[in-house]
């Protein structure tokens, strides 16, 4: 078979998950990657086609392409932060201390009304800004027949259909969380609002510590970066247990070091493993797991020092080589361990590319093996 052949097949069945579930989702621009103008100061959300905040207090818009450093992608104003997929994520407070800073809002009309008694996965992701003062519960998502407004929202009239689970207090930094759930529509839902839509006084919230090595004055609010924000019927995704499946991901890559108990603890290090997405440098919930567990064994041996080992597969190099995926995996990696209050002088990380498989039958599997960042001890 023609080698060039081969290779378009291949990343044809690599991609066909991708453009099926692209396909299905009917949030227009929902990784808010297509914007009209370049991003300079805050509160410029309607640069991005289709978004809006119904509120007089505008989202923000975060991008790599932005040469306002305020607004920048990963370093900006508030933290740091990758995108999850592409360029930009947006940013809004789902709450203020004591109202002192008012909330902000995601609205988007979606590209054609839900059809009723059809079933939906709909999911977004959130991150907590490294300033952010604190972590808040209620985060969640709106879907209806007409636009939300502001008086709606301030008088509380809005209920969110979608929020996690357990509508817990997202607390996770520099580590995007996914909140997703399958929903039943009525029928002719055709906007959408992203925020907290609950009063001060049922929101929970937890006070946050500065992440070690972020430099600036902690805000006096619960912000949180968001991302790729989707509605896609359930017959055109597999599934929608995203809170799930990052146990799952923890069970089958986590194998090694539960069949081994007998392991000294800074030797369990080596065997900790994070893995990432295709072409993509940011940590996942499961992946933080790990890194927690990771900052966990170096608190319990302060002696330890670390090398951050990053890698990736043969097509992610053969596709992004100029990006160093490898290498900016290892260096998200080692910040996090950072924020974490991991001191500087007891890590360090190295891209080795896609040099060093533990895999190379090729299967998705095997791919996903591939794409880690590994841990080992050094003198």
């Amino acid at each position: 078979m023609n080698f060039k052949v081969m290779i378009f097949k291949k990343l044809i069945f690599l991609f066909l998950p991708f453009m099926v579930a692209a396909q299905g989702n009917v949030v227009p621009n929902g990784s808010f990657d297509e914007i009209e103008k370049k991003i300079k100061i805050g509160g410029q959300i309607e640069l991005a086609t289709g978004w809006s905040s119904p509120t007089d207090i505008k989202a923000d818009l975060f991008s790599k392409n932005s040469k306002a450093e305020g607004f920048s992608a990963p370093n900006n104003s508030r933290g740091r932060e990758n995108p999850e997929d592409g360029d930009n994520y947006a940013g809004i407070s789902f709450y203020g201390y004591r109202g002192r800073i008012p909330r902000s809002y995601l609205q988007v009309q979606l590209n054609k009304p839900l059809d009723p008694a059809r079933v939906y996965c709909v999911k977004f992701l959130v991150s907590l800004s490294d300033l952010s003062r604190y972590g808040c519960n209620n985060i969640g998502l709106a879907l209806s027949e007409k636009p939300f407004t502001e008086a709606d929202i301030n008088n509380y009239k809005v209920q969110p259909q979608i929020k996690h689970s357990k509508n817990k207090v997202f607390q996770e930094q520099y580590t995007w969380e996914s909140i997703c759930k399958p929903y039943k529509a009525k029928g002719g839902e055709k906007y959408l609002c992203i925020g907290n839509f609950a009063k001060d006084e049922e929101t929970q919230m937890l006070k946050m510590k500065r992440p070690r090595g972020i430099m600036g004055v902690q805000t006096q609010d619960a912000y949180y970066f968001v991302e790729n924000v989707s509605v896609a019927p359930m017959d055109s995704v597999s599934a929608c247990i995203c809170e799930k499946e990052g146990q799952k991901m923890r069970v089958v890559y986590r194998r090694n070091l539960s069949e081994n108990t007998q392991l000294f603890p800074e030797k369990a290090i080596e065997h900790k493993k994070a893995f990432f997405e295709f072409q993509s440098v940011s940590i996942s919930s499961a992946a933080g797991n790990v890194l927690n567990g990771v900052t966990q064994l170096l608190n319990d041996n302060p002696m330890v020092k670390i090398e951050i080992q990053g890698h990736a597969e043969v097509l992610e190099e053969a596709k992004m080589a100029e990006e160093n995926l490898s290498w900016q995996r290892a260096k998200n990696v080692y910040y996090y361990l950072v924020s974490k209050g991991i001191k500087e002088d007891r890590l360090s990380y190295k891209g080795y590319k896609d040099d060093n498989p533990v895999n190379n039958d090729q299967s998705p599997t095997g791919r996903k093996q591939n794409r880690r960042v590994e841990f080992k001890i050094v003198e």
